[in-house]
């Protein structure tokens, strides 16, 4: 009978293989990774144990580009009350109102601007000339989106 291992258990089972003597040259190819895994993984171990073997995160800890929730919601609610502000008369802004993000932090102002998959798209020009009136509105958005390949 044919029993499937977890991810950490195939993992043991390689460190315990390298550990009795087998190369890990051998061992990564059984386990079909690199060799650079293999000894990350043997670090771990002698570090943490079994624990240490175990799926990790790849979030970053911080986000110090991140503006305050405050801050991005008074840009959001700018971004769909003027959507053809940029991100200087929206810093602008920001500074009547007594919030001064700082300058660095500007590309995060574009966060509210729509988007079509993910990509941003103009707000408020129409393809080929045509009057925004006679369109309806999604019309006109799937027209501008600026893909990069």
């Amino acid at each position: 009978m044919l029993v499937e291992l977890s991810v950490v258990e195939q993992r043991y089972h390689a460190v315990m293989e390298v550990l009795a003597g087998a190369p890990v040259t051998e061992v990564a190819a059984r386990y079909g990774v690199s060799r650079k895994s293999v000894h990350a993984w043997l670090n771990r171990y002698a570090e943490h144990g079994l624990s240490g073997l175990v799926d990790r995160s790849h979030r970053p800890r911080s986000h110090p580009w991140r503006l305050a929730p405050r801050v991005e919601a008074l840009v959001v609610q700018l971004r769909i009350d003027h959507p053809k502000w940029g991100p200087r008369r929206i810093v602008f802004e920001l500074g009547k109102v007594g919030v001064a993000p700082a300058p660095s932090r500007s590309p995060s102002i574009a966060r509210g601007r729509p988007r079509l998959f993910g990509v941003p798209i103009a707000v408020g020009s129409t393809p080929l000339g045509v009057q925004s009136s006679t369109l309806p509105r999604h019309a006109t958005m799937a027209f501008h989106a600026n893909v990069r390949v």
